[in-house]
């Protein structure tokens, strides 16, 4: 009898897959299982295996242990060697990773300003 294992990694997949504008439905039929599965693979409700990790990250076009370790909370200050909880990670920013951790920036950014503008208009009033 072999053992799967199984990771709870939805909330870095949600984050992951909104960076890159897709759709539930879009991984979903990417993997061909359903958007309800695909769902509860995101809600950490469902069990991701080694090898839809694999094909994820594909879609995704992140490294798997990226996918696994993924923090936007974590800023990279040097990209040739970074210690990240008990790991050192060489190389750790990609070019893509680095797009996505600008494009949350930005999209925060944005977020602030609109958030400011709602503060604005209700002292307005």
């Amino acid at each position: 009898m072999s053992a799967k294992t199984t990771f709870e990694i939805g909330e870095n997949i949600r984050r992951l897959r909104e960076f890159r504008g897709y759709s539930q439905e879009y991984m979903a039929a990417e993997l061909n299982v359903s958007q309800r599965t695909y769902s509860n693979i995101e809600n950490d409700s469902g069990k991701v295996s080694k090898n839809q990790i694999e094909h994820i990250s594909k879609i995704l076009e992140v490294d798997p242990v990226f996918l696994l370790t993924y923090d936007d909370k974590v800023v990279f200050k040097n990209e040739h060697c970074e210690q990240v909880g008990m790991f050192n990670t060489y190389n750790a920013v990609s070019k893509i990773e680095r797009e996505l951790f600008e494009k949350r920036i930005e999209e925060l950014k944005e977020e602030i300003t609109f958030l400011r503008s709602l503060i604005k208009q209700q002292y307005d009033e």
